[in-house]
């Protein structure tokens, strides 16, 4: 069940589907704040507020009339899922005629043994195309 503007968490700083944590957050009958937290307060995420795998957590603040907001992702390692990573030797961008950069799968941050891998690309069309099997020497 989503957080709509008829919950009792909802913020509308926040927008809908959005659960608001803050126990000090007092909205009034005229949907004002009247009570604020204290500059540089913290929240200590509890392990109820985080059980899936990805934790969208989102802050807003008010100012000068402005809405600003930031998210933040957090991942919940505890699960029995692996945590891939890949990781490119040349960064994200490179020139096509210069350079081959070398892309490395990462198992819950480390290269463990006994996995197979499979890569693939996402053609323009959006169609993945799978790509040959990964050798030392791919060139």
């Amino acid at each position: 069940m989503g957080v709509s503007n008829n919950s009792q968490y909802y913020n509308k700083y926040l927008g809908r589907g959005w659960k608001c944590l803050n126990d000090s957050n007092i909205i009034d009958a005229d949907e004002r704040i009247v009570q604020w937290v204290p500059s540089g307060a913290t929240y200590i995420l509890n392990f109820d507020d985080a059980t899936a795998r990805d934790n969208k957590l989102k802050v807003a603040i008010v100012y000068d009339g402005n809405v600003v907001t930031k998210t933040i992702n957090i991942q919940n390692l505890g699960t029995s899922v692996p945590v891939l990573t890949i990781e490119s030797d040349k960064g994200t961008k490179f020139y096509y005629d210069i350079g081959h950069p070398t892309l490395t799968c990462k198992v819950n941050g480390g290269e463990p043994v006994g996995y197979s891998y499979s890569w693939a690309y996402e053609s323009n069309t959006g169609v993945l195309e799978q790509l040959p099997e990964t050798t030392d020497k791919n060139i």
